[in-house]
């Protein structure tokens, strides 16, 4: 009976140590598959550095280029000679508005598209590296690798750190981005387009109100010319146009009005001021430049 119980003592014991050596070789076998995953994760943390960068990149492009279309865009309005009621001059703006917004929205949501993959890419990352700082908590607790592990601890809290930066980047980017919603791609509707489309039409009124015109935007079978005046000996037919053009096309334009608003006018008791021949009242065209607006 003794001898039985000495026998038990003696193979638990051998029990106890395979037991207690399996448990050492477990905890380091865990502790350098944790390095070999953490390993894994460096190795994607460096290419979502790239992808952050190149994302980074694209939106300071797209910025830029939105700032670039919106300037090309209202030089092109700015050029236009935008009248009272002029439809097609408005609408030739709201085409070449859509035309922009178009090609800036096509790089927005590339860029957009771009910077949410890598969102959801760091995100995974980060859910990852959490999961394996778990584990190395675990065997800190284990004597034989504990060292190791509370070493390798602080490795793996760098790399969350790396993570969360690159996802501090992106959200800080994203929200700056937005804006380009609220410029070029508004088109019509940006508040600095819609002014720039304005502007020509309130000059318009502006002149003829300064230069008292007698009348102003008459539809005739040639046109509408925007100011035709009835002073003495000196009638003028008078075309406004921005400083973009030069005063000698405006008051070609102004010239193709002259037998139209000598017909119009023939009966009108005004037309008596002006001077004659032998065709009837004697009007001049006049072009006249104001200063176009300005990005």
């Amino acid at each position: 009976m003794r001898q039985s119980r000495a026998l038990l003592v003696v193979v638990s014991s051998a029990v106890l140590v395979v037991l207690a050596v399996q448990a050492f070789g477990d905890s380091k076998d865990d502790l350098s598959r944790a390095k070999s995953d953490y390993d894994s994760m460096k190795s994607r943390l460096d290419d979502e550095k790239l992808k952050t960068d190149k994302y980074l990149d694209e939106s300071v492009k797209l910025r830029q280029m939105d700032k670039d279309q919106l300037t090309d865009l209202i030089n092109q309005i700015c050029r236009l000679d935008i009248e009272r009621n002029d439809d097609e001059a408005e609408r030739i703006a709201k085409d070449l508005a859509v035309k922009v917004v178009d090609k800036v929205r096509r790089s927005y949501d590339q860029t957009v598209d771009d910077g949410s993959h890598v969102w959801d890419e760091l995100g995974h990352l980060e859910s990852d590296a959490k999961s394996l700082r778990g584990r190395v908590h675990d065997l800190e607790s284990k004597e034989d690798v504990k060292s190791d592990a509370e070493h390798f601890h602080q490795d793996v809290d760098a790399l969350i750190e790396s993570v969360d930066k690159l996802m501090e980047k992106i959200n800080r980017d994203k929200s700056t981005l937005d804006n380009v919603k609220d410029g070029v791609m508004k088109g019509a509707n940006t508040p600095t387009i819609r002014a720039r489309m304005d502007y020509g039409k309130e000059m318009h009124i502006k002149l003829q109100s300064s230069r008292s015109c007698d009348e102003k935007e008459v539809e005739l079978s040639s046109g509408r010319p925007d100011c035709i005046k009835f002073d003495q000996d000196d009638c003028k037919v008078v075309e406004f146009k921005p400083d973009t053009y030069r005063e000698s096309e405006a008051a070609d334009q102004a010239s193709r009005y002259l037998s139209d608003v000598r017909y119009r006018f023939k009966d009108d008791t005004r037309s008596k001021r002006c001077k004659h021949s032998s065709d009837g009242a004697i009007f001049t065209a006049v072009g006249e430049l104001y200063t176009a607006c300005r990005p």
